[in-house]
């Protein structure tokens, strides 16, 4: 399972999430014609939505506390769809595409910042625009995931959720090109700050923070990428 998982995560370009097909159809295009040499991350819960062949790989839990990490957003009201996507794409170390509204909107409740933009972008701003998103993510990573871990034992709580606000607000600088008012392009996702919020720190801490943590780094999502590209 982890050799699996360690090779996925090398070619891994984002993962998928999407609920009606017919609306992700043009963004699914773009992603395989323009990425046909790096994979599309298909969760689980989408498996039986698209058949898994180049440039798709279906994802695996590498931990079964990713699993109880999951059941613990569900049962905070998140979608169940979107909090696996959320916390496979953590610990694949993947950015989100959101091929449809309704992704964009179940995933909005673990919205911690996002990007705006009212331009048009070109097939080679969006695909420049994507490797920063795996910038963000990959820098992200090592950090947050530390950053989690101390959950389990520090009682400052918010002084560790304000170090990931400014991470998150610092990260944003990079969309410089693009960032101004009009439709949301990117949103930073925080599942820890959610899960604070909502007063789910204990159940939290239930689970092992070895692997639980992984499933927590700050995300990225990029929303309907296609709705933004003049070709």
């Amino acid at each position: 399972m982890l050799t699996k998982y360690a090779a996925t995560v090398k070619n891994l370009r984002g993962v998928l999430l999407f609920f009606e097909q017919e609306d992700a159809a043009s963004s699914i295009e773009w992603l395989m014609k323009h990425f046909r040499y790096r994979n599309l991350g298909i969760p689980p819960s989408l498996g039986e939505k698209i058949e898994i062949k180049k440039p798709f790989v279906e994802l695996i839990y590498p931990s079964g506390e990713l699993k109880k990490l999951v059941e613990l957003l569900t049962n905070m009201r998140i979608e169940r769809n979107a909090a696996e996507a959320v916390v496979l794409a953590s610990a694949y170390i993947s950015p989100i595409f959101a091929l449809d509204e309704k992704s964009v909107r179940f995933l909005r409740p673990l919205e911690a910042g996002s990007v705006r933009t009212s331009k048009k972008l070109t097939n080679r701003d969006m695909k420049l625009h994507l490797r920063i998103a795996d910038y963000t993510v990959l820098d992200f990573y090592s950090w947050s995931v530390e950053n989690s871990e101390r959950f389990w034992t520090c009682h400052e709580v918010e002084k560790l959720l304000n170090e990931r606000k400014k991470k998150i607000e610092k990260d944003a600088k990079r969309y410089w090109r693009i960032s101004g008012e009009g439709k949301k392009f990117l949103m930073y996702l925080d599942s820890l700050q959610f899960i604070c919020e909502r007063k789910g720190l204990e159940k939290l801490r239930k689970l092992d923070p070895s692997w639980a943590s992984a499933g927590l780094a700050i995300g990225a999502a990029i929303c309907t990428p296609k709705e933004f590209i003049h070709e």
